[in-house]
């Protein structure tokens, strides 16, 4: 089953939060090992309520504000927080963003099918393609787990008239015929609006050991009060980032380092530009490093790090969602008293007629990625 583009906050609330838990991996091997027999237990017939179609069924409301919480408590009773909040206008614009405590991960607009997502290193909205993502029900798992909707009353959400949900959870029961005990139990509730089927509100808990260990929310308020939103400013094109700074001189250096040789290298990487011969398969990608290490600028010293150094590095071209390693390099010129080395890194790629591509410089925690303009474009 294939979700819109809207619905991508499901991965942080459902599919990464939900069935990336240990404990579900306890009770989808459970699931899985046959139907019980002799148990006493009858499942509930779900009839043609869809817990999956209710978050899709939100694209059917004038327009909304979301909420959606993830709260884990661990043993030693410390809790995280992950909230995802989204607004959207009647015409299906959104705003999203994903924080942790204080800390804003992600942050987007979706305009008119185009994404705008904040880049911290460029400090500006990026344009992107938009990302259509297909998940396979997460919320079908609540069904295939045992876990049941079952109404329960109505209520009046948000000035609508909405049906009330209890999560009926028969998976313990069911474990517990089988021999199993101390499976964590899930109770919870569903708001669904009767108008559209959109859900509303939902309030999911799991427990373990008899302890409060997780808990899921989302909340939808201000239907139709949404104003439609329009695409953030100022917009920064990586192409432009790129062409803007051809000249090493007029780059924002990369703050960087690698492990080498058991120490942190740390030194500054100024991607100047790249380059293609006529009838040549490979590409070149010329670089400034600065502010190394004297040692490492006495020959033979700088040969074994570059090759640490281009180990890591990769030419992306985004346009062909291509990334390829690079198979050499060549040194252009050591400056000692400047504590430089110009070095061209080579690749397998054809850069065609890019005005830019892209350098990946893998490190232990999230990549650098920075654009690079193509000479002569």
């Amino acid at each position: 089953m294939t979700l819109a583009p809207q619905m991508q906050f499901l991965k942080f609330v459902v599919i990464g939060l939900l069935l990336g838990c240990g404990s579900f991996g306890q009770l989808a091997q459970l699931s899985s090992s046959g139907p019980a027999v002799a148990t006493g237990v009858a499942l509930v017939d779900a009839g043609e309520f869809s817990v999956l179609a209710a978050y899709q069924n939100l694209d059917k409301l004038p327009g909304f504000h979301l909420q959606a919480e993830q709260a884990i408590t661990t043993e030693n009773g410390e809790t995280s927080t992950l909230t995802v909040t989204r607004t959207q206008d009647a015409a299906g614009n959104r705003h999203t963003t994903s924080s942790a405590g204080d800390d804003v991960l992600h942050e987007d607009y979706v305009i008119d099918g185009q994404t705008y997502a904040f880049n911290r290193q460029y400090d500006g909205w990026v344009v992107g393609p938009t990302t259509v993502e297909a998940l396979d029900g997460p919320h079908r798992w609540l069904l295939q787990m045992g876990v049941v909707p079952v109404e329960a009353g109505r209520e009046t959400l948000e000035a609508r008239s909405a049906t009330r949900y209890r999560l009926n959870y028969l998976l313990p029961k069911l474990a517990e015929a089988q021999g199993q005990a101390d499976l964590p139990k899930i109770s919870g509730t569903l708001w669904v609006d009767d108008e559209t089927g959109a859900l509303l509100k939902s309030d999911i808990q799991i427990v373990e050991s008899g302890q409060a260990r997780q808990k899921y929310t989302i909340t939808v308020t201000q239907i139709g009060q949404i104003a439609p939103l329009q695409a953030p400013t100022p917009v920064v094109s990586p192409g432009g980032i790129a062409a803007a700074t051809a000249t090493a001189q007029a780059w924002s250096t990369l703050q960087t380092g690698i492990n080498y040789q058991g120490r942190r290298v740390e030194f500054e990487l100024v991607p100047v530009d790249a380059s293609q011969q006529a009838n040549n398969a490979t590409a070149e990608m010329h670089l400034l490093l600065r502010n190394l290490p004297p040692e490492l600028l006495q020959a033979p010293e700088p040969a074994p790090f570059l090759t640490q150094l281009g180990a890591r590095l990769q030419l992306s071209i985004p346009q062909n969602n291509l990334s390829v390693a690079s198979t050499n390099f060549t040194v252009e010129n050591t400056n000692p008293a400047e504590r430089s080395i110009t070095v061209t890194y080579l690749f397998n790629a054809d850069l065609a007629a890019f005005n830019h591509v892209e350098l990946i410089l893998a490190n232990a925690g999230n990549p650098v990625i920075a654009p690079v303009p193509v000479a002569g474009r």
